[in-house]
């Protein structure tokens, strides 16, 4: 028998909490993005030492809509 273990994917009670696991798809879908954006946010200015004007070129985005990713999760810019 083939378990979750043996394809290197994480277990469906990991991917969804108990709490959460009633939730909509777009409600899924919302804490997936921010999960992401918050990630690659902080690589991104890991990567770039806080440099937010390289950071956004890094990204392709304005840099005002950069900042106020950067604000709204509360990022350090290093």
């Amino acid at each position: 028998m083939i378990e979750a273990e043996d394809l290197r994917i994480a277990p469906l009670p990991s991917f969804f909490p108990k709490e959460q696991a009633a939730s909509s798809m777009r409600q899924a879908k919302a804490r997936m993005l921010e999960e992401f954006e918050k990630n690659y946010l902080s690589e991104l200015l890991r990567a770039t030492g806080g440099n937010v004007t390289q950071a956004a070129r890094v990204a392709q985005k304005e840099r005002r809509a950069l900042g106020r990713l950067i604000k709204k999760y509360d990022l350090p810019k290093h």
